[in-house]
Protein backbone atom coordinates (compact mmCIF):
# COMPACT_ATOMS: atom_id res chain seq x y z
CA UNK A 1 0.00 0.00 0.00
CA UNK A 2 0.89 3.45 -0.80
CA UNK A 3 1.15 5.95 1.75
CA UNK A 4 -1.87 8.35 0.01
CA UNK A 5 -2.65 9.50 3.42
CA UNK A 6 0.75 10.52 4.81
CA UNK A 7 0.57 13.76 6.37
CA UNK A 8 -2.94 13.52 6.89
CA UNK A 9 -5.32 13.67 9.95
CA UNK A 10 -8.17 11.67 9.87
CA UNK A 11 -11.61 11.79 11.61
CA UNK A 12 -13.36 8.81 12.03
CA UNK A 13 -16.99 8.67 13.31
CA UNK A 14 -18.38 5.21 13.84
CA UNK A 15 -20.57 3.42 15.85
CA UNK A 16 -19.14 -0.08 15.31
CA UNK A 17 -16.28 -1.26 17.36
CA UNK A 18 -14.46 -3.40 14.59
CA UNK A 19 -15.67 -1.33 11.72
CA UNK A 20 -13.84 1.67 13.64
CA UNK A 21 -10.97 -0.31 14.49
CA UNK A 22 -10.51 -1.62 10.34
CA UNK A 23 -10.98 2.19 9.72
CA UNK A 24 -8.26 2.95 11.99
CA UNK A 25 -5.96 0.08 10.51
CA UNK A 26 -6.37 1.24 6.74
CA UNK A 27 -5.34 4.90 7.35
CA UNK A 28 -2.30 4.22 9.72
CA UNK A 29 -1.48 1.87 6.76
CA UNK A 30 -1.70 4.31 4.57
CA UNK A 31 0.60 6.97 6.50
CA UNK A 32 -2.41 9.04 8.28
CA UNK A 33 -2.97 9.58 11.59
CA UNK A 34 -6.56 9.34 13.24
CA UNK A 35 -8.73 11.39 15.64
CA UNK A 36 -11.29 9.37 17.09
CA UNK A 37 -12.57 7.25 16.46
CA UNK A 38 -15.82 7.85 18.29
CA UNK A 39 -19.49 6.98 17.63
CA UNK A 40 -20.80 9.64 19.95
CA UNK A 41 -22.24 12.85 18.05
CA UNK A 42 -21.91 14.92 20.29
CA UNK A 43 -17.77 13.68 20.91
CA UNK A 44 -17.89 13.85 16.83
CA UNK A 45 -18.90 17.69 16.84
CA UNK A 46 -16.23 18.75 19.33
CA UNK A 47 -13.47 16.77 17.32
CA UNK A 48 -14.32 17.96 14.23
CA UNK A 49 -13.19 21.58 15.39
CA UNK A 50 -10.14 20.42 15.83
CA UNK A 51 -7.01 19.90 13.37
CA UNK A 52 -8.14 17.26 11.03
CA UNK A 53 -7.42 17.28 7.05
CA UNK A 54 -10.27 14.49 6.12
CA UNK A 55 -12.75 13.00 7.65
CA UNK A 56 -14.73 9.69 7.40
CA UNK A 57 -18.18 9.14 9.02
CA UNK A 58 -20.57 6.42 9.22
CA UNK A 59 -24.09 7.93 8.16
CA UNK A 60 -26.03 7.17 10.84
CA UNK A 61 -24.82 6.74 14.83
CA UNK A 62 -27.72 4.86 16.68
CA UNK A 63 -30.28 7.07 16.60
CA UNK A 64 -28.40 10.58 14.98
CA UNK A 65 -27.19 10.62 12.11
CA UNK A 66 -24.32 12.51 11.58
CA UNK A 67 -25.60 15.56 9.24
CA UNK A 68 -24.51 18.36 11.70
CA UNK A 69 -21.11 16.87 11.83
CA UNK A 70 -21.26 17.15 7.39
CA UNK A 71 -22.49 20.66 7.62
CA UNK A 72 -19.17 21.41 9.77
CA UNK A 73 -16.84 19.84 7.30
CA UNK A 74 -18.63 21.55 4.51
CA UNK A 75 -18.29 24.93 6.23
CA UNK A 76 -14.54 24.46 6.42
CA UNK A 77 -13.76 23.16 3.43
CA UNK A 78 -12.79 19.64 4.82
CA UNK A 79 -13.35 16.77 2.68
CA UNK A 80 -14.56 13.83 3.76
CA UNK A 81 -16.22 10.22 2.90
CA UNK A 82 -19.71 9.14 4.51
CA UNK A 83 -19.54 5.37 4.62
CA UNK A 84 -23.35 3.54 5.28
CA UNK A 85 -25.09 0.19 4.33
CA UNK A 86 -28.07 2.41 3.56
CA UNK A 87 -29.77 3.94 0.19
CA UNK A 88 -29.04 6.97 -0.18
CA UNK A 89 -32.86 7.59 -0.53
CA UNK A 90 -33.07 6.68 3.29
CA UNK A 91 -30.14 9.61 4.07
CA UNK A 92 -31.73 13.35 5.13
CA UNK A 93 -31.75 15.18 2.20
CA UNK A 94 -28.23 16.86 3.40
CA UNK A 95 -26.04 14.03 2.97
CA UNK A 96 -27.99 12.49 -0.33
CA UNK A 97 -24.92 13.80 -2.18
CA UNK A 98 -22.01 13.41 -0.47
CA UNK A 99 -18.89 11.39 -1.33
CA UNK A 100 -20.22 7.81 -0.09
CA UNK A 101 -18.43 4.36 0.54
CA UNK A 102 -21.04 1.95 0.72
CA UNK A 103 -20.54 -0.60 3.12
CA UNK A 104 -19.46 -3.89 3.48
CA UNK A 105 -16.24 -2.40 2.51
CA UNK A 106 -12.60 -4.01 1.51
CA UNK A 107 -9.55 -2.52 1.70
CA UNK A 108 -9.65 -1.41 -1.55
CA UNK A 109 -12.41 0.19 -2.13
CA UNK A 110 -11.74 2.48 0.63
CA UNK A 111 -8.45 3.29 -0.97
CA UNK A 112 -10.04 3.86 -3.98
CA UNK A 113 -12.06 6.12 -2.34
CA UNK A 114 -9.80 8.04 -0.82
CA UNK A 115 -8.20 8.88 -3.68
CA UNK A 116 -11.19 9.43 -5.51
CA UNK A 117 -12.39 12.17 -2.74
CA UNK A 118 -9.59 13.05 -0.08
CA UNK A 119 -6.10 13.69 -1.77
Amino acid sequence: MDQILTGKTVLIVEDELLTAMELERMVEEAGGRTIGPTGLLSEALRLVDGDIDVAVLDARLDNDTTAPVVEKLRARGIPFLLATGYDTTTLPEGLRNAPLLGKPYSDDAFYAAVRKYLI
